[in-house]
C-alpha cells in the first residue's frame, strides 16, 4: 500500500497486529509469550517477553527435550539419570521437535500430575512411556526398593496420594508393584 511505501516495511506504524508475534513464536519455542507495546508519539516499541520454564526432560531414542508445565517441548536436554530431573522416557516410536506438545493437553496436564504425586508422597520416580495408544505410564523408581507404580494418563491421579501415603506406612519394600490405573481403586502385589 502507499503507507508501506513511504514509510518502509519496517516501520512501527506499518506492522499488522498479532502477525509479527505469532511467527516469532513459531520460530522461538523457547518463548512462552511476548508482548509489543508500541507508543507512537513517543517512537517506542517496548517488547516484554516470558521464556518457558524447565519443567522435565522427555527422552526419545536419539534426544532429549525440555518441556514446560503446559507440556510444550522447547529445548534440547541432557540424557540424565536419577530422580532430581522429572524424567519421561518415551518408547513409543514417536518423532518429537521443538514447539511440539508431548502429548494431547488433557494427557499432559494428568502427567504433571501424576509427577506432583510423585513428589509429594517422596517416591523419587522417572517415567516411562512404552504405547502412547494405552494412555498409560509408568513410574520406574530409582531406589531399588520400591516398586514401580502403574498410572492411566486419562485419570487424574490425585486420589492416589492417600492411597501411597497409606502404603508407605506399611513398607513399599514389600510390594511389587502398585496399580493406579483405575480411578479410585490401588491394586498392589506383595513380593
Amino acid at each position: 500500500s502507499g503507507i508501506y511505501s513511504f514509510l518502509g516495511f519496517n516501520n512501527i506504524l506499518g506492522w499488522k497486529e498479532g502477525s509479527a508475534r505469532n511467527d516469532f513464536l513459531a520460530k522461538y519455542p523457547q518463548i512462552e509469550n511476548i508482548e509489543i507495546n508500541k507508543n507512537y508519539f513517543k517512537r517506542t516499541v517496548i517488547l516484554t517477553v516470558k521464556e518457558r520454564d524447565k519443567f522435565g526432560i522427555w527422552c526419545l531414542k536419539e534426544k532429549c527435550f525440555w518441556f514446560d508445565k503446559k507440556g510444550i517441548v522447547f529445548d534440547e536436554a541432557p540424557d540424565t539419570e536419577g530422580g532430581i530431573i522429572r524424567k519421561v522416557d518415551d518408547f513409543s516410536g514417536r518423532q518429537i521437535k521443538k514447539g511440539d506438545g508431548i502429548l494431547d493437553a488433557r494427557l499432559s496436564e494428568n502427567l504433571i500430575k501424576i509427577f506432583g504425586v510423585l513428589e509429594s508422597a517422596g517416591l523419587p520416580s522417572s517415567l516411562k512411556l512404552d504405547k502412547i495408544e494405552l494412555q498409560e505410564i509408568t513410574a520406574v523408581p530409582v531406589q531399588k526398593n520400591l516398586p514401580e507404580i502403574y498410572f492411566s494418563l486419562r485419570i487424574d491421579p490425585s486420589f492416589s496420594l492417600s492411597a501411597l501415603e497409606k502404603l508407605k506406612e506399611k513398607n513399599l519394600a514389600n510390594i511389587s508393584y502398585l496399580d493406579l490405573r483405575v480411578e479410585n481403586r490401588v491394586y498392589y502385589k506383595g513380593k
